[in-house]
């Protein structure tokens, strides 16, 4: 079996984080939840188990904004990228990354550098992001059916 090509390099990291960033969800959980701007618990938990999308693109937005602050910055740094929030979090960016930013939440520093990336750029991100998704399903396909014999 080739390498698996789930482990992506920094650039395209950077370009999930930054269009995460462009949202900013603690507005969102303010002013849509009235909840504490930290518990963003009943979005990022079903989604990372599920892979299902919420009914609305702005719960799917606040969603992979929180996914962004745990995994690079709220404690889940050490995490493998192979782990299921990585990969809702790759997931979220596939659906998102098209979309524009709704004009209620957006983080103007944030949405600024976002729309300073070359689409072209953004595209082969999102290229990379799919493969190694598909590496990821391959990979445990693999190991179900080593396990199954």
């Amino acid at each position: 079996m080739r390498p698996s090509r789930f482990n992506l390099d920094s650039r395209v990291q950077n370009t999930m984080i930054t269009c995460a960033l462009r949202f900013d969800g603690y507005r969102w959980l303010e002013a849509t939840q009235g909840r504490d701007p930290h518990d963003f618990r009943p979005w990022t938990v079903p989604l990372v188990q599920s892979l299902r999308l919420h009914p609305t693109d702005a719960e799917s937005f606040a969603t992979y904004f929180a996914l962004q602050r745990w995994l690079f910055k709220w404690g889940g740094e050490m995490q493998s990228q192979s782990a299921a929030g990585h990969t809702a979090f790759r997931f979220l960016f596939l659906h998102l990354h098209h979309l524009p930013t709704p004009p209620d939440f957006v983080n103007p520093e944030y949405e600024r550098q976002w729309l300073g990336i070359d689409r072209g750029t953004i595209a082969e991100h999102a290229a990379a992001v799919r493969v190694a998704l598909l590496d990821r399903v391959l990979a445990r396909n693999v190991a179900k059916e080593r396990d199954e014999t």
